[in-house]
C-alpha cells in the first residue's frame, strides 16, 4: 500500500509536447477514504474495501497544498473523524487527508480535488466554498441622486456560523463612498468615516454630493481594518422624474389552464388626471411553479434529478407573447392573452405554472413606465394529491395510498372521479450527440393494473395496488387535467433494477417540500447493491451537523430525522452508500437532498400606518409602525425609515 508514479514515454514522443506524455498518480490501498472538508472542519470516514468495516483508532492527518498538517487525530470506532483547524487565508487549494501509513494495512488516502468532474453545480447545488467571514446589510434612503443631494446609508454588520448570521464583534468599520470612473476610468474617493457600531451592529450615516459632482455608477465600500466586507452601487444622473403612473389588474389571480388571460391598465398622471392615448406594449412570461398540498404528493412527477444541472436563470420566465396597444382618453387600456401559446407545451401535463405580464407605456416624450402582474394558473379546478403508506414496498404485498382532492384554497372536493393506473418505471440514458445536451432520459413503462375510485365527501378515498416484482413503480392519478404521480420502490427475492445516473448519484426521497421544527422528516434512501450496503448518513450546512453508519439490505430505507430549531433555515441531508456491482467489485453512490426549513419562529409581522394617507406640501404626516412575533407579541428592535417621491423609485427599484 502507498503512493506511486506513474509516467509514460517514448523516444518517439518529443518531450517539449507535453500533449504525449502521460504522468498519474495512483493510490494502491485497500482501504476506503470519504473526505469532507470546510474552511474550518474536516470530517473523515475510513473502512476496508473488502467488507467495509471501519478502521477504528487510526491516525488521521489533513494537510493543504504546502504540506503544512492543518489537523491530526484518529478515528473512532466507526472509522469517523471530525476536527476543526484554524481558517486558511488562501481559498484556491487543495486538501489531503492520510489514514494510517504508507506501507501499512491501514493506509488511506483522499483529496478534495480528487475527480472535478463530480462537482455540485453540476447537480443543480450552488455552494460557496469559502464563505466571507464578515458580511453586512448595506442600503441607502434611495437608489438614484442628483448631483447636489445628500446620500443616507445605513448598514448591518454580522459574521455567520453555521451558515446563520452572528454578532460580528466589531466596534466599527470603515465606511468609503468612490465616484464614476468617467471616462478616465479613475474612481476617486469622495467620502470616508470610521462608523461607529452599536450593540446591533448597525451603523449610519450620511454625505453630500457636491453640485459638480459628474453623473455615472457610485460605490460604497464597507471595510474592517483595510479588509472589504460588503459594497453598494448607487446612480448619480440627471433624471427626469416619470408624470405617469400606471396600474396593472388582471382579471383573476388565478385561471384554469383553458381559460384566457385578461388584463387592464390604468394609466395616470401623478397630478391626478387620466394618460389617455400613450402607446403601451406587453410581454407575457411562463414561469413553473409548485402546488402544495401538506403531506401529500401532488403534480406529476419531476425526472430533472436523472440529469441535474442549474437552472437557466430568468427573472420573469420563458416569453410567450407579446402586443402592443394604447390607452384610451380615460387612460384605461384592456387586452387578452390566448391561454394557448405553443410555449406552453414544454410544461408536464398537470403542472401549474404562472405567467407573469410586463406591461410599458411610453409617453409622448418617449419616457418608457412598466408595470407587472402575474396570475397563477392551474390544470384544473382541483388537484390530486396521494400519500402511499410507505415509499419502500415489498414484492407481493399490498401498497395502501390515501387520496385527497382539495381546490385551490386546499378545501376538500368530493365526489371526484380518478383514473389510477400503476405501472413498472425503467429510466434509461441515450446519447443525443449534442454537445449542449449529450444524454436524455427515455422512460419505459408497463401497466400493471389500474382502477376507477371516486372521492367520499370528505375529499378522501382510499386505493390499495400489490407489485407482483421488485423493482420501480409508478402510480398515476388522473381526472381531466389533473395529474398526480408517485414513485416506489419495491424489494423482493431479486435485486430491483435502478437507474444508473451521473456522478453515481441516488435519488433521495423526502416525504414533503418543506418542513417546521417538531416536525420529523421521512427520507427514503433507496440501495441498489444486491448483497446490501453500508451507508454514511450526514446533515449539514456550511459544517457537519450531524452523522450516522447504517447497514441497509434490501431495496432501501426509511430515514427518520428530526427537525430543529437549528434546522432553520435549511439543512443538507446527504448518504454516501458502499457496496459491490454484480462483479463484487466495490463499487458507490452518493445522493444529496435539500430540505427547506420554514422560519416561521424567526419571522416578524410589520405593520405601518400613515395618517394622513393624503395631504398637502408643509403639512405633517405621522406615521405608525408596530412590530410583532408570529405569536403576536410585540418586538423591541431597531428599524429605519425612508420617505422617497414614489415616481422616483418608478425609475429604480429600492436598493433596501
Amino acid at each position: 500500500p502507498g503512493i506511486y508514479f506513474l509516467g509514460v514515454s517514448s523516444p518517439e514522443v518529443s518531450v517539449s509536447n507535453p500533449t504525449y506524455v502521460e504522468k498519474l498518480y495512483l493510490i494502491v490501498s485497500d482501504n476506503n477514504l470519504v473526505m469532507k472538508i470546510t474552511p474550518e472542519q474536516a470530517f473523515v470516514w475510513a473502512v476496508r474495501l473488502g467488507d467495509y468495516s471501519p478502521l477504528e483508532n487510526t491516525p488521521v492527518r489533513v494537510y493543504n497544498t504546502l504540506g503544512d498538517n492543518l489537523i491530526s487525530g484518529q478515528t473512532d470506532s466507526e472509522g469517523l473523524f471530525l476536527g476543526s483547524y484554524v481558517p486558511m487565508e488562501e481559498i484556491y487549494t487543495s486538501f489531503y487527508a492520510v489514514v494510517g501509513e504508507p506501507g501499512q494495512d491501514n493506509f488511506a488516502f483522499s483529496i478534495s480535488t480528487w475527480n472535478q468532474s463530480d462537482s455540485l453545480y453540476e447537480m443543480g447545488i450552488q455552494v460557496d466554498l469559502f464563505p466571507a467571514k464578515l458580511d453586512a446589510y448595506l442600503y441607502t434612503d434611495r437608489p438614484v441622486y442628483r448631483p447636489g443631494d445628500s446620500v443616507h446609508f445605513k448598514t448591518l454588520v454580522f459574521s455567520r456560523d453555521n451558515g446563520n448570521p452572528t454578532s460580528a464583534g466589531l466596534n466599527q468599520v470603515t465606511v468609503t463612498a468612490y465616484s464614476s470612473g468617467g471616462m478616465a476610468g479613475k474612481p476617486s474617493a469622495i467620502y470616508s468615516e470610521n462608523l461607529t457600531l452599536n450593540s446591533f451592529g448597525t451603523g449610519s450615516g450620511s454625505f453630500h454630493l457636491p453640485e459638480s459632482t459628474p453623473t455615472g455608477t457610485y460605490w460604497i465600500l464597507l471595510s474592517s481594518e483595510e479588509e472589504p466586507i460588503s459594497n453598494l452601487y448607487f446612480n448619480v444622473a440627471a433624471y427626469r422624474k416619470p408624470e405617469i403612473e400606471m396600474t396593472l389588474e388582471m382579471g383573476s389571480e388565478e385561471i384554469l389552464v383553458r381559460d384566457d388571460l385578461s388584463a387592464a391598465i390604468q394609466a395616470n398622471f401623478y397630478f391626478g388626471l387620466p394618460a389617455g392615448n400613450q402607446g403601451i406594449s406587453w410581454n407575457a412570461f411562463l414561469e413553473p411553479v409548485p402546488f402544495d398540498l401538506p403531506g401529500y404528493r401532488v403534480g406529476p412527477y419531476n425526472t430533472t434529478w436523472l440529469l441535474p444541472g442549474m437552472d437557466r436563470y430568468s427573472r420573469l420566465g420563458n416569453l410567450i407573447a407579446s402586443g402592443e396597444g394604447a390607452t384610451d382618453h380615460t387612460g384605461l387600456a384592456h387586452f387578452t392573452i390566448p391561454n394557448d401559446q405553443p410555449e406552453i407545451d414544454i410544461l408536464q401535463p398537470g403542472a401549474p405554472y404562472r405567467i407573469n405580464l410586463e406591461v410599458t407605456l411610453t409617453d409622448e416624450s418617449g419616457y418608457p413606465v412598466t408595470s407587472r402582474d402575474s396570475v397563477l394558473v392551474h390544470p384544473e379546478s382541483f388537484y390530486i394529491g396521494v400519500k402511499p403508506s410507505s415509499f419502500l414496498g415489498r414484492q407481493n404485498t399490498p401498497i395502501q395510498f390515501s387520496i385527497l382532492t382539495a381546490d385551490w384554497s386546499k378545501i376538500p372536493v368530493a365526489d371526484i372521479p380518478i383514473k389510477a393506473t400503476f405501472e413498472t418505471i425503467e429510466w434509461q440514458l441515450e446519447e443525443t450527440f449534442d454537445i449542449i445536451t449529450p444524454y436524455r432520459a427515455v422512460t419505459k413503462t408497463t401497466q400493471v393494473a389500474s382502477a376507477s375510485p371516486i372521492t367520499d365527501q370528505q375529499g378522501v378515498v382510499e386505493l390499495e395496488f400489490t407489485p407482483p416484482n421488485p423493482g420501480t413503480y409508478q402510480l398515476t392519478l388522473q381526472s381531466g387535467k389533473a395529474i398526480t404521480q408517485v414513485v416506489l420502490w419495491v424489494s423482493g427475492e431479486s435485486s430491483a433494477i435502478w437507474p444508473h445516473q451521473p456522478q453515481n448519484q441516488v435519488q433521495l426521497i423526502a416525504d414533503t417540500d418543506n418542513y417546521q421544527p417538531g416536525q420529523i422528516a421521512q427520507i427514503f434512501i433507496p440501495n441498489p447493491f444486491p448483497e446490501g450496503a453500508k451507508a454514511m448518513i450526514t446533515v449539514e450546512r456550511g459544517k457537519v451537523m450531524e452523522t450516522q453508519i447504517l447497514e441497509i439490505s434490501g431495496s432501501g430505507t426509511m430515514f427518520s430525522l428530526p427537525i430543529t430549531p437549528e434546522s432553520i433555515p435549511n439543512i443538507y441531508f446527504t448518504a454516501i452508500l458502499l457496496g459491490k456491482d454484480a462483479n463484487g467489485r466495490p463499487d458507490y453512490r452518493q445522493g444529496l437532498l435539500h430540505l427547506p426549513v420554514l422560519p416561521l419562529s424567526k419571522t416578524l409581522d410589520v405593520q405601518l400606518e400613515i395618517v394622513p394617507t393624503k395631504t398637502q406640501p408643509g403639512k405633517t404626516v405621522s406615521a405608525t409602525l408596530l412590530i410583532q412575533d408570529q405569536r403576536g407579541n410585540p418586538v423591541q428592535g431597531e428599524v429605519s425609515v425612508a420617505v422617497v417621491d414614489k415616481a422616483l423609485l418608478a425609475l429604480i427599484e429600492s436598493n433596501s
